[in-house]
């Protein structure tokens, strides 16, 4: 019984970090896009 709620709690914890890893790079990606967006707006303006 002791084992198996290790193996549950050890699946659980590595589905939480792959979430928060998938999170991180959502995050990273979406503020890429934003600083390139950013950037085209100031070259249309000049």
């Amino acid at each position: 019984m002791k084992k198996s709620s290790r193996l549950l709690h050890n699946s659980t914890a590595q589905r939480r970090s792959r979430l928060r890893q998938a999170f991180i790079k959502n995050a990273r990606a979406r503020r890429q896009a934003r600083q390139e967006v950013f950037f085209i707006q100031e070259q249309s303006h000049s």
